[in-house]
């Protein structure tokens, strides 16, 4: 009929509400039908990897400025755990962004992942600057598979945590 919506080819996914909880959330290929549509189990797989209360401490640490940036890393040999691998004294306000992410960048490693939380003045027009608290995944080319993958599912958790 002219006018109508089209159905659609695809089922049409919709996450659960809530992480490893089965879920019934692919509609059926004709949604006038009525029958509800066919269950199918989906779980979203959450990384268990605890942080370190020094870490939250820390972060506290930045937001109140008496410290700058902090690498952070999984606790080896198990990466069983979100550690801080080291931290930076606070900037001042003559500090150069590019000089303190140099610096930073030299502590990191080019064969492995970390995250980075810094604190940098940013100007965000001529006359107005503010600081930004920023939380980067560092993940470089060189760095193993599995490394990369329990990092980037450990970020999510990490980032909601502070």
């Amino acid at each position: 009929a002219r006018g109508s919506t089209p159905t659609p080819f695809f089922p049409i996914y919709h996450p659960p509400s809530s992480p490893l909880q089965p879920s019934s959330s692919i509609s059926s290929l004709n949604p006038s039908s009525s029958q509800p549509p066919s269950p199918v189990s989906t779980y979203i797989m959450v990384s268990g990897v605890p942080i370190n209360p020094a870490v939250i401490e820390k972060y506290n640490e930045i937001s109140k400025r008496t410290c700058g940036a902090m690498i952070l890393s999984l606790a080896k040999p198990n990466n069983d755990e979100v550690i801080v691998d080291q931290a930076f004294p606070p900037t001042t306000p003559d500090s150069d962004p590019e000089d303190i992410w140099k610096k930073i960048l030299e502590q990191v490693p080019d064969e492995d992942c970390r995250y980075i939380i810094v604190d940098f003045k940013v100007k965000t027009t001529p006359t107005v600057s503010q600081e930004k608290v920023t939380l980067v995944y560092w993940a470089p080319e060189t760095a193993p598979s599995r490394s990369k993958m329990i990092y980037a599912a450990t970020k999510e958790h990490i980032s909601s945590s502070l």
